[in-house]
């Protein structure tokens, strides 16, 4: 085992520049903090790998995958979308490098039923816990892949194109919402009344969810915008009919938010 003093300019710059080991694999291998050889590159003055090239390192070594098929809509396509518009995140500069598209929740569940339907479409991805760092905090659970054409294609999405891709099977619009309640939405008692109620900042999006609900014969009520101090407006669907409630679980069968 390394100290901190023994991690000469010469053994880094052979771990980090020679054996391109990235900064988490050279702390495992030595046993000295990331956060030490973090320091230790800047003070030697090595130079860093951009997120291109760390990403590029990983693929040639298997540790992520981009998939080159086509994209075509299914039922596990559609409730990665309805999550990705909710909770969901798509990115090109993170600590991972390269475009990355995922999930980041502190329920273990959600982001592994995401996982599921990512490997369905044949891109690699498992999921990793973390934390928690703070007293009374909760882990957080990822789901990552990588995929430029997936990013892309995602980006240039508009909620009409989504409405097009959806609508055309009900098994899809059903998955959709699956994954949109999931990020967004709650159920449960006010007093005496049960509701089930789906909250977001777009109003576009939510217009669009409100559609596809009542095509799916469930009458929500769109309310807002609410506003708050330094905030997006925030829209919020209401339903407090508790048989359209308990017809709205058993048909979308969500894998968290599903007990009133």
């Amino acid at each position: 085992m390394l100290n901190k003093t023994s991690l000469s300019r010469r053994l880094l710059d052979q771990l980090y520049t020679v054996q391109k080991l990235s900064i988490y694999e050279i702390s495992k291998k030595t046993s000295i903090s990331k956060s030490t050889v973090h320091r230790r590159l800047i003070q030697y003055q090595i130079l860093r790998r951009t997120y291109e090239e760390a990403f590029q390192i990983r693929n040639e070594r298997g540790n992520c995958y981009r998939y080159k098929g086509e994209i075509i809509m299914n039922t596990s396509l559609a409730y990665i979308l309805g999550v990705l518009v909710g909770d969901g995140f798509a990115t090109k500069k993170s600590r991972e490098g390269g475009h990355v598209i995922g999930l980041s929740v502190g329920d273990e569940k959600f982001a592994e039923t995401f996982a599921k339907h990512v490997k369905k479409l044949g891109y690699r991805t498992k999921v990793k816990k973390y934390g928690p760092y703070k007293a009374n905090r909760k882990p957080r659970y990822r789901s990552l892949f990588y995929s430029s054409k997936f990013f892309h294609w995602f980006k240039k999405l508009t909620t009409k194109k989504i409405e097009e891709m959806v609508t055309n099977k009900k098994e899809w619009i059903v998955a959709f919402i699956k994954g949109f309640y999931e990020s967004e939405g709650t159920v449960g008692k006010d007093r005496k009344w049960s509701y089930l109620r789906i909250g977001n900042t777009d109003w576009k999006l939510m217009m669009l969810v409100h559609r596809l609900l009542f095509r799916l014969g469930y009458h929500f009520k769109l309310y807002g915008p609410y506003k708050k101090e330094k905030a997006k407006p925030f829209y919020r669907l209401h339903l407090g009919n508790a048989d359209e409630i308990d017809s709205f679980l058993k048909l979308v069968n969500p894998c968290i938010k599903n007990a009133i």
